[in-house]
């Protein structure tokens, strides 16, 4: 196997056992615990400030280590972890839940490093596609074997994830000690015309990302709940939360093969309708239907904001762990930031007797804002 075929498999593991993890737990603790909205909203807050600031100095800990052996110290110390969450104590559970949310986070911008290792921008497109396509495929698996794991017994996910992360980690110790870079004077580095381009589309995409797990976060804390409120057994509403990465993935296969997006704002401007259209149906859906609807426009839309900020980044910052981990950054505080409006949002609701206005208070303020960073970013001209 080469570096690229080990790197994708270690994604994949490691994709499911963090799935089985960062959204498994909402429907562990909504069944084992019987945690409402806000204590679920509250563990995603301290989950995402935990992931976003481990993502953003994740480059200054590999420089001291390496990142080889970066990845083999995160990837094994979730094995305690996961044995806090087994003892079933609440206290341990979210102690275990903010450690193991930083350990994911440092975890992540060096395995993307690895990914890209010496490519091509041209070669970047496929390998950011294979490696799009390795993790969100292992989602849509984690969710539906969550239900399963979840309904078994309280400690069958956990015992799931360290597996799982071990075999990533045998997979791990195989990689060379560095990933390799392109250098600056070869001849397929973009020029710097194309580099303020794609800066501009890189700002622009890394908004909307932002809104998008801004959203999903809460999405991911609500459905637990929303499908239970409607009647669907977890065994089933774990996997039916899948749609959203179900339709990830069918991006994530299209764009390594469609050279028509990349340099262009178009696919973002579709996402600035998309997410919050896909979120509103998905959140206030009165049935099953409708609510899978809106995971599927949201999940196309999440998936083409996430693509394109993760192509950018790495091609201007040379396939850098700086750059996975900025990147990563995005994602954790948006981890942070949904669930925080969401509360904001519920208390408004309760002060008002109306839900849906409160939630609606909460979020649409950050929809507008991001859509207006994103607008503001895309008033440019067109990539070579």
């Amino acid at each position: 196997m080469t570096l690229k075929q080990r790197a994708l498999l270690a994604t994949f593991l490691q994709s499911i056992s963090t799935i089985l993890i960062a959204r498994g737990i909402f429907f562990y603790t909504e069944k084992f615990h019987h945690f409402d909205k806000i204590e679920n909203l509250l563990l995603a807050l301290v989950y995402g400030l935990s992931y976003a600031g481990a993502a953003v100095i994740s480059h200054k800990f590999t420089e001291r280590v390496g990142e080889k052996r970066s990845l083999l110290i995160t990837l094994i110390l979730q094995t305690p972890l996961m044995v806090m969450f087994m003892t079933g104590n609440i206290t341990l559970l979210i102690v275990a839940t903010i450690l193991s949310a930083a350990l994911y986070g440092m975890t992540w911008p060096v395995v993307e490093s690895y990914i890209v290792s010496g490519d091509t921008p041209k070669m970047a497109v496929k390998s950011i596609g294979w490696f799009n396509i390795s993790w969100s495929s292992s989602n849509p698996i984690a969710l539906l074997v969550a239900g399963f794991l979840i309904d078994l017994n309280h400690w069958a996910l956990f015992l799931a994830a360290i597996i799982l992360t071990l075999s990533a980690a045998g997979m791990v110790t195989t990689f060379p000690h560095h990933p390799a870079h392109l250098s600056e004077d070869h001849p397929e580095r973009p020029s710097e015309e194309i580099i303020s381009s794609y800066e501009s589309l890189l700002t622009a995409s890394r908004w909307l990302m932002f809104c998008s797990y801004s959203l999903m976060w809460i999405l991911a804390a609500i459905l637990p709940l929303i499908f239970s409120r409607l009647n669907v057994p977890v065994i089933y509403a774990s996997p039916l939360s899948s749609v959203i990465d179900i339709m990830r993935l069918v991006i994530f296969l299209i764009f390594p093969f469609w050279a028509g997006w990349h340099g262009k704002k178009i696919p973002l401007l579709l996402v600035m309708a998309g997410l919050p259209l896909g979120f509103f149906l998905a959140m206030f859906g009165t049935n099953v239907p409708v609510i899978v609807i809106g995971e599927a426009v949201f999940g196309v839309s999440a998936a083409t904001c996430y693509y394109a900020s993760l192509y950018y980044a790495m091609v201007i910052k040379n396939a850098a762990v700086e750059a996975g981990g900025a990147h990563e950054g995005v994602i954790g505080i948006g981890f942070a930031t949904g669930p925080m409006l969401a509360i904001v949002g519920f208390w408004f609701g309760t002060a008002w007797n109306n839900e849906m206005l409160g939630i609606l208070a909460g979020t649409l303020p950050l929809v507008l804002f991001c859509t207006v960073k994103s607008a503001i970013n895309l008033r440019i001209k067109r990539a070579a």
